[in-house]
């Protein structure tokens, strides 16, 4: 009962604030450099910053080679390991970055082409095409990245690094992977 009275107070408060005529959810987003990206996303592809690409691998207890560098003395990492776990993010990282930047200059393409009104079906498609295959790519990157960081580490290791990221251990996934 006390869940109802909340979300009718809630929708009652909505229904109260001011409304702007004229104004879409896209107000004020005319003024990005690239219209279909944020501050956010544009840093992030720049920086080749893993946005949640990877979030199939590291929630399904394949950890990420930045978190794992940055948990280092807490998962006892070897120097070998340090330096696998390295020499892995180093290389997505400038993949990432290298993918990002085509990626960022694709959608500035996109977004010039319908602003000079110069856009066609056949442009249209293209960049489109070329822009989900580079999305794909970099997610491929950041994946294949815990893919090969979970070579590096031993179960016990995982299973900390799951517990310090604050991830739910399953039993069963413990047992298979306790080395």
């Amino acid at each position: 009962m006390i869940k109802i009275l909340a979300v009718l107070f809630l929708v009652g408060l909505f229904s109260l604030l001011p409304r702007q005529s004229g104004t879409t959810t896209y107000s004020g987003l005319e003024q990005r450099p690239v219209k279909s990206l944020s501050s956010q996303q544009l840093d992030g592809f720049l920086a080749g910053k893993g946005m949640g690409f990877a979030k199939a691998a590291e929630l399904n207890h394949f950890p990420g080679p930045k978190h794992v560098l940055e948990l280092a003395d807490e998962l006892k990492l070897s120097q070998e390991q340090t330096a696998q776990t390295s020499t892995i993010f180093r290389e997505m990282q400038q993949d990432a970055r290298r993918l990002g930047r085509r990626y960022v200059a694709l959608e500035a393409a996109l977004d010039n082409e319908f602003r000079l009104d110069r856009i066609d079906e056949a442009s249209l498609e293209s960049l489109v095409t070329e822009l989900a295959g580079l999305r794909g790519k970099i997610r491929l990157c950041h994946l294949a990245a815990h893919l090969k960081t979970r070579r590096v580490l031993t179960g016990k290791q995982i299973a900390l690094y799951d517990e310090l990221r604050g991830y739910v251990q399953d039993a069963a996934h413990e047992m298979n992977h306790s080395n």
